[in-house]
């Protein structure tokens, strides 16, 4: 096969710039040989060895793809395969999904200790956790037809409107790049987001899960996100539940779960089942963030100054500190 014919969807050039095919991923690695060898002996293996083996695994990841194989960053593999591996694994019964969430939040732990660097990474495990959940509500619980037409509309009213407030988010901390380093004598406190590689006015904190920075900019349509973001997970997890779940009257036209212990018997049941507490997991996150975001806002702080505070003066609220973004809803 000539060099400069053109590559076929599972070809690739790899990092010593040589031909190559996704189906020899396994074969011909040196440096894995190597560093097995020296386990098997005994003797220890390399740092440089260790670099090498990332290395090759990295770019030997692909994915076939016209004109050539594409490779797979550790931003996709992880989020894209991780994920709905552990969803598949707690479908099986309860201890396995007690065990799969767990493991779960071992595992994002991990991942913002390991790959604090990786920003991508967070906002594509957010953004296949919400297409998971959202699927699996259209696709597997409505066609039960337990669920109204007006009931799956205000869901995905909710939906919308928080996928445009995350949309305006992002866009106007783009808008800021460049801005506030042209500017001089700004009356506004200005923190650099080393994230964002932007000065961001009256920064609260980086947003790792949209990978965008909260601010003075954009406050009210983070707020506007977490606010219909919590309740389409909660509106929907209700309905998945009570759906698939023996229901009971709470108050009126309210219905809440009773009892659950059907619901490994039947695949279908398991996966809603599962994507409903996933949903209820991730409420109780976003119910943090928006009473952090509501402290922040009533106080009269930015996140930066919250944070640079002495434990003694977050248990008193700030008393006695410059508020530097004082609405009047609390004291001066």
């Amino acid at each position: 096969m000539l060099e400069n014919e053109a590559l076929c969807c599972c070809e690739y050039y790899d990092v010593n710039n040589e031909r190559n095919h996704i189906l020899t991923c396994c074969c011909n690695c040196l440096e894995f040989d190597e560093a097995f060898d020296n386990l098997i002996s005994g003797k220890k293996i390399q740092a440089s060895h260790k670099t090498a083996i990332m290395t090759t695994f990295q770019d030997r990841i692909r994915m076939p793809w016209p004109g050539g194989a594409r490779r797979l960053s550790i931003e996709t593999i992880i989020p894209c395969f991780a994920l709905p591996l552990l969803i598949l694994i707690a479908t099986l019964s309860l201890w396995n999904t007690v065990f799969s969430f767990f493991f779960m939040f071992l595992l994002l732990i991990i991942m913002k200790k390991k790959f604090k660097h990786m920003k991508i990474l967070f906002l594509r495990w957010t953004i296949i956790s919400f297409l998971i959940i959202y699927l699996i509500f259209e696709l597997l619980v409505i066609p039960y037809l337990e669920i109204l037409i007006s009931e799956n509309i205000t869901v995905n009213v909710f939906v919308i409107i928080a996928v445009v407030a995350a949309y305006l988010m992002k866009v106007k901390t783009h808008n800021l790049k460049g801005k506030y380093e042209r500017e001089s004598g700004c009356t506004i406190q200005v923190d650099e987001c080393s994230s964002c590689q932007t000065y961001i006015p009256g920064k609260d904190f980086h947003c790792i899960c949209l990978n965008c920075c909260v601010g003075q900019h954009n406050r009210n349509f983070y707020l506007l996100f977490l606010v219909m973001t919590l309740s389409a997970l909660v509106y929907s997890s209700n309905l998945t539940l009570t759906t698939i779940c023996h229901p009971f009257n709470f108050y009126k036209t309210i219905l809440l779960p009773d009892d659950c212990s059907e619901v490994y018997e039947d695949y279908e049941l398991a996966l809603s089942f599962v994507s409903a507490v996933y949903s209820l997991l991730i409420t109780v996150y976003i119910l943090y963030l928006l009473i952090y975001q509501v402290v922040l806002v009533i106080f009269g702080f930015t996140g930066e100054e919250w944070n640079s505070l002495p434990f003694l003066q977050k248990i008193v609220c700030g008393l006695g500190r410059k508020r530097s973004h004082n609405r009047k809803v609390m004291w001066s």
